[in-house]
């Protein structure tokens, strides 16, 4: 065996991963769930559309989210967080741009003692006014902090330069903007999208009969109705600004943010951009570390993305450089660009990049709670596992002539918006 050269590298033809089952309870809750009996813990999930997007306020949305665990009628704050902690949980409950979410993790055996707890922050969270409070003057000096940062600068920005001022998916944030919400928009809101309404619940680890009954006993008992509907105006700009200075005195670098809308996952040309994007921005070994990190050295890291979103979809590049090289790295990357619609791509480079695609699908399924988070990606969008086999199946088979095609579609440097902070 000659141990100087590498061996062969040989990725699977067939992608076999886990899948969700489903079933109902009483009162027609959804369950999606994966169960791995060998396992003594279990992730409780339950989503419940609105989010940030359906917010009349900025932060309305993240200080309900934020909220619901500090204080019900039934339970305190610290009774909430004393219960949880002697159980050796973890509640996590957060915002999104699209929907809302109440995770629990805990030993299978603890979910019955657990879930009154929960149940009781979905129908009766209070809200208290020293609460909120807390959460104002803790959000000022975050914000406060943050704002020295040029990264946040940059991205504060860019949502708003990207859709518009007005627009749902803006989440650009102002000081002014923790003093705007009170308890009263915390009460409607949460009446209008959590209280009572109709949810959806994940569960995976540790799910046997008896913790499906459990789940039914305390959540099927539920009188549930469906959430408010708002008919939001999605409608981005349509002429966006194209270069945006966002200036920062003393700034010793400066944050780039660059984007346009582009198209989501439900989008027949996804699977192509999204490997496209990978080869570009999307990883260690990509054009854009290779040649602005590595062999320019004008930062530490710099990347791009996807983002699909219920009603929209996006592309973005992001990094932090030396202030003095901002026109020199955004050279960089329009030439960077111009390549991918240019030039097609060598065997090698293909081949690297179909390589490190398949494998990370591969290892994003690995476990349950992976597993279920993977479902999960395609349930908000409205998608199923038809999805995978068909990102799979195009990665195998993809082109350097498709991409290039790819990259002259979706891939235009004069196309982006750019957000510089800093000097």
């Amino acid at each position: 065996m000659d141990r100087t050269i590498a061996p062969k590298v040989k990725v699977s033809e067939d992608f076999n991963y886990v899948k969700v089952k489903s079933e109902q309870l009483d009162n027609d809750i959804p369950l999606y769930y994966i169960d791995q009996p060998e396992m003594d813990v279990i992730k409780l999930e339950c989503i419940f559309k609105g989010g940030m997007s359906t917010q009349k306020k900025p932060l309305l949305a993240k200080a309900v989210a934020e909220l619901l665990k500090e204080g019900t009628a039934t339970y305190s704050s610290e009774q909430i967080a004393a219960q949880i902690e002697a159980k050796g949980a973890f509640l996590d409950t957060t915002a999104k741009a699209d929907y809302l979410s109440i995770t629990l993790y805990a030993l299978a055996d603890q979910l019955i003692h657990l879930l009154p707890t929960l149940r009781s922050i979905i129908t009766e969270a209070s809200f208290p006014e020293e609460e909120l409070q807390d959460f104002i003057d803790n959000g000022k000096q975050k914000f406060a902090v943050n704002n020295e940062k040029v990264s946040f600068l940059a991205k504060n920005e860019f949502m708003q330069q990207l859709f518009g001022e007005n627009h749902p998916y803006n989440d650009k944030l102002a000081l002014e903007d923790f003093d705007s919400i009170n308890r009263a928009d915390l009460q409607d809101y949460y009446a209008d999208y959590i209280q009572n309404k109709s949810f959806s619940v994940m569960l995976s680890g540790k799910v046997g009969e008896d913790e499906k009954y459990i789940l039914n006993q305390h959540f099927g008992s539920l009188d549930l109705t469906t959430s408010k509907s708002e008919g939001m105006d999605f409608k981005p700009l349509e002429n966006p600004n194209k270069r945006v200075k966002v200036e920062k005195k003393g700034a010793s670098q400066a944050a780039l943010r660059l984007g346009k809308l582009s198209i989501g996952k439900q989008h027949e040309d996804f699977p192509a951009l999204f490997f496209l994007n990978t080869l570009f921005g999307g990883f260690f070994g990509s054009r854009l570390m290779t040649n602005i990190r590595e062999e320019k050295g004008y930062t530490y890291g710099i990347g791009s993305g996807l983002m699909s979103l219920n009603e929209a979809a996006y592309f973005f590049i992001s990094s932090e450089i030396g202030a003095n090289y901002v026109e020199e790295t955004l050279a960089e990357i329009q030439k960077e660009m111009q390549r991918l619609s240019e030039e097609l791509i060598t065997e090698e480079e293909l081949n690297l990049v179909k390589r490190y695609l398949q494998g990370s699908l591969m290892r994003s399924f690995d476990g349950p709670f992976s597993a279920m988070d993977r479902y999960k990606s395609l349930y908000l969008l409205g998608l199923d596992y038809n999805y995978y086999d068909h990102l799979w199946s195009e990665f195998s088979r993809m082109t350097a002539e498709k991409l290039q095609t790819t990259a002259k579609k979706y891939m235009r440097f004069d196309d982006l918006s750019i957000i510089i902070a800093g000097a």
